[in-house]
């Protein structure tokens, strides 16, 4: 039971260090949970799990229970379809 409690951790260390904090793949999305956090959005239950450059997903930081919160965004930080399109930042995607 402790070698799989080590293997696990070894496994998620390994995927937290896939890339590099100086990376800007990785730099755009810190910057984008920070401004999100910032605005009151709430999602301490989960993390993103970058497997490659071009492959990342999300997935729990903890066990999650019936009726957990796993996002919350307010209103004013909520980026719709038609919103995005007319903006700079909608011509970038």
């Amino acid at each position: 039971m402790l070698l799989d409690l080590i293997a696990e951790v070894e496994n998620e260390i390994k995927f937290d260090r896939t890339l590099p904090d100086s990376h800007p793949i990785k730099i755009k999305f810190n910057d984008m949970f920070s401004w999100l956090e910032q605005g009151g959005a709430e999602f301490h239950k989960m993390k993103i799990r970058y497997y490659s450059e071009d492959f990342r997903g999300v997935c729990a930081r903890q066990n999650i229970k019936n009726g957990d919160t796993l996002l919350f965004v307010p209103d004013q930080k909520l980026m719709l379809k038609s919103m995005i399109n007319g903006s700079k930042y909608g011509k970038q995607i």
